[in-house]
């Protein structure tokens, strides 16, 4: 692990989605102090099996660069939406 400079804290997001069900979400991890040296997919993997977890389905993956791009145009619309009513 790379523990982070004092006063720094690094959020990450993992993007996933389930073709079965149609759920996208995002599981996130705020204020970490030290990143992984190489490798984030453990990560990824713990998210993973939490979102199967927590919905009893089985095939959550990690949303494609161009999914991710897709998700976040349209949650920034939904937030325009919001921000008008």
């Amino acid at each position: 692990m790379i523990n982070l400079p004092v006063g720094m804290r690094v959020d990450f997001q993992v993007y996933l989605t389930s073709e079965s069900s149609g759920i996208d979400t995002v599981i996130s991890s705020s204020g970490a102090k030290s990143i992984p040296e190489e490798d984030m997919s453990p990560f990824v993997d713990a998210s993973i099996a939490a979102a199967n977890e927590m919905t009893d389905l089985d095939d959550f993956r990690p949303m494609l660069d161009d999914e991710v791009i897709e998700y976040l145009a349209k949650q920034e619309g939904e937030d325009d939406d919001n921000d008008q009513s």
